[in-house]
């Protein structure tokens, strides 16, 4: 939508109950003093289709008592142009959301003095490319590099409902952000001491297993959940068109690997046979479960 362009009905109406919430609303008073004891931070960061947004505590950790403080937070729009010009998944904006996160904590690092620093996301997509990056993409390849040049960090996965920096990258209305105690307070075991953290939920073994249980590759042969990255099967207009083009590329391989690769000597033979066609599907179906994100999961189950 142009700035010129009419808005419909239904946006308008919109538009105008936001003006009258806003102008309804009475200021939120944000304490701007930290004190020198607050020794960690920590950041949350998450993305939807629309906007990518972070949360961000200085806590205090003693031996009695922990104690956080919501010392920063930003909001960032997700033009559709950019969407459509890098094909931007949500995996690539929760990317995206962890090098902001790091451009904020290099900005307060810069500010305040801190011992720990602590990075949490709910994507395990996105974890999980910053121990094994995906070859093919410069894009994600580039933000990777941008995240690992900042030291001294560590990374963790948090629940969905856990995660403050949910409410910045979908909007809450102000009535509802006033009251609401995961943002300003963040996750109520952030109050707590280490030990009773939640466990990551990161289940990067079981992923990989997924692929071995379909025998489509052998365990020494699985580098990353994500084997095929050089195919954009966003270019296909039909499954079967994609199907046909993965059995090919997979009786190449087995055809150069010279039977070294068991599991595909069904790739042989000159015409198309059930299991050629089977053993494909079932790739292309791993290929779409390794994209979801951890909050997708959480979502439909």
């Amino acid at each position: 939508m142009s700035w010129d362009e009419k808005l419909e009905l239904e946006e308008m109406r919109r538009c105008s109950e936001l003006e009258k919430a806003f102008n309804q609303f009475n200021v939120i008073e944000v304490t701007r003093w930290i004190p020198q004891e607050y020794s960690e931070i920590h950041v949350f960061v998450d993305a939807s289709e629309r906007a990518v947004g972070l949360a961000v505590y200085a806590r205090r950790s003693s031996s009695m008592t922990c104690k956080p403080q919501l010392i920063y937070g930003k909001t960032r729009l997700i033009p559709k142009r950019e969407s459509r010009k890098l094909s931007v998944s949500i995996p690539r904006l929760e990317l995206l959301a962890v090098t902001l996160g790091i451009r904020a904590l290099e900005f307060i690092r810069q500010e305040i003095e801190v011992r720990k620093t602590y990075l949490w996301s709910d994507s395990a997509c996105a974890l999980h490319w910053l121990r094994k990056p995906p070859v093919g993409s410069r894009y994600i390849s580039n933000r990777i590099d941008e995240v690992r040049r900042c030291k001294g960090i560590e990374f963790h996965h948090v629940r969905s409902t856990d995660n403050p920096a949910d409410k910045a990258s979908r909007g809450l209305l102000p009535e509802k952000l006033k009251d609401d105690l995961l943002w300003w307070n963040g996750p109520s075991w952030l109050w707590e001491q280490k030990e009773n953290w939640p466990e990551d939920k990161i289940m990067q073994e079981s992923v990989i297993s997924v692929c071995m249980n379909m025998g489509l590759l052998a365990e020494e042969e699985i580098q990353s959940p994500e084997v095929i990255t050089l195919i954009d099967v966003t270019r296909f207009s039909s499954l079967l068109k994609l199907t046909k083009t993965i059995l090919y590329v997979l009786r190449f391989i087995a055809k150069i690997s010279k039977d070294k690769i068991k599991n595909l000597k069904d790739f042989s033979r000159d015409n198309f046979t059930y299991k050629e066609y089977e053993k494909t599907t079932q790739l292309l179906v791993w290929m779409a479960q390794s994209s979801i994100t951890q909050k997708e999961i959480e979502h439909w189950v």
